[in-house]
């Protein structure tokens, strides 16, 4: 799998933070660009510079879905608040070389990269195949890819989930432990099971468990930090899900179905 992993406005490692929060006497200098503006990398990737007002304790993570109005103002996702013809864009928050991780928001003002277009992780709740057309769910920042459109859903122009849901890794788990090692070159910041907010299943994994951060060991990653505790010790084959590589092409909200 190849997504994109930098973007030229920022040298050397670049794991997609989030700026802010915008808080008056916090020292943190916000915004450090223009609203809209542009910038590029690789897989044929371009963010745009937006600004994202949280709710609070929202988790930050690659491939949630963004509505953009021409403020440039994101909101997450949702049928219920994607008016047609708003710009779609993706979070790609904990991508990049080093340090990955999810970053918990405050309600508060931040801002964000989002993709606008490239092969880009996008988060969903069901998809039925690969290449399937994609819609609005009622979760937020997630799209939905049936074999059939879903009632009162809006499609979303430009949004295509290109390879197979999940993937798997071998991993050795610790009972009581968050911390899952793997065999340096078999997880890499292109894979899509080592994506930061991906759900894991596994012996010794509950269900529903996501990846919280990487751990690195130079430009290798050797291990990964799990949202709780593993419930046993072993080693097993882990499955990733509910994020998945996609194409987007400047992707935005179409016709309710």
């Amino acid at each position: 799998m190849t997504v994109a992993t930098f973007l030229t406005v920022n040298d050397g490692v670049n794991p997609f933070t989030a700026e802010g929060p915008a808080v008056a006497g916090s020292g943190v200098i916000v915004p450090q660009f223009r609203l809209g503006h542009v910038a590029y990398g690789d897989a044929e990737a371009e963010w745009v510079y937006c600004k994202y007002t949280s709710v609070s304790n929202q988790v930050l993570s690659p491939g949630l879905l963004f509505t953009v109005d021409d403020d440039y103002t994101a909101t997450l996702l949702t049928t219920s608040n994607s008016p047609r013809g708003s710009k779609v864009m993706v979070s790609c928050v904990g991508m990049g070389y080093g340090g990955q991780s999810v970053t918990t928001v405050t309600g508060s003002v931040y801002y964000l990269w989002l993709a606008r277009s490239g092969q880009i992780p996008v988060a969903y709740t069901t998809m039925a195949t690969a290449g399937n057309l994609a819609e609005t769910t009622a979760t937020g920042g997630a799209a939905n890819f049936p074999n059939s459109a879903t009632v009162s859903s809006k499609l979303i122009t430009g949004l295509y989930i290109t390879k197979a849901v999940g993937g798997t890794f071998t991993g050795t788990t610790t009972n009581g432990s968050k911390i899952v090692t793997v065999a340096p070159g078999q997880l890499t910041a292109e894979s899509g099971p080592s994506w930061i907010g991906s759900t894991l299943s596994a012996t010794g994994i509950a269900a529903s468990q996501t990846i919280a951060s990487l751990i690195w060991t130079g430009t290798s990653i050797t291990g990964l930090v799990l949202s709780a505790n593993a419930t046993a010790s072993g080693t097993v084959t882990i499955t990733n899900s509910l994020v998945a590589q996609a194409r987007i092409l400047w992707p935005y909200v179409d016709k309710t179905n």
